[in-house]
């Protein structure tokens, strides 16, 4: 079963924040694939998704909450909404894509606690596994 690590930074001296995603496997054993998204807030940014879209976003934030909005620079590709929402110890993230606004996609993050030390093992080929 694999286990989604997200890290969350700021960089006040250029006002940027960096939100990075690491997909694992075999319980954060095998670090499959990382994803940085660098962004400065409510100003708008050229993004290539993880699954190649070519979309043009922008990153609101009110409260707790950060809203993550792409529109699709070539017809026939979808736009998406990420509203993350920061609560204590857990961060939730609502997903839906301009296609189909009726589905929601919903994933939940509960922060490490520090006794848990984990040993993540980069792999660059599938054959790796």
């Amino acid at each position: 079963m694999g286990t989604p690590i997200v890290e969350v930074s700021y960089d006040e001296e250029i006002e940027e924040w960096n939100i990075c995603r690491t997909s694992t496997l075999f319980y954060r054993l095998i670090k499959l694939r990382s994803v940085d998204f660098k962004f400065k807030l409510d100003e708008e940014f050229d993004e290539i998704t993880p699954d190649k879209r070519d979309v043009r976003s922008v990153v609101t934030v009110e409260g707790n909450r950060f809203t993550h909005v792409s529109k699709a620079k070539k017809e026939g590709v979808t736009g998406h909404t990420v509203i993350t929402e920061f609560n204590g110890d857990e961060v939730v993230r609502y997903m839906t894509i301009d296609k189909v606004p009726d589905c929601t996609g919903l994933m939940k993050f509960t922060r490490m606690k520090a006794e848990k030390d984990i040993k993540v093992t980069e792999i660059e080929e599938d054959d790796d596994l």
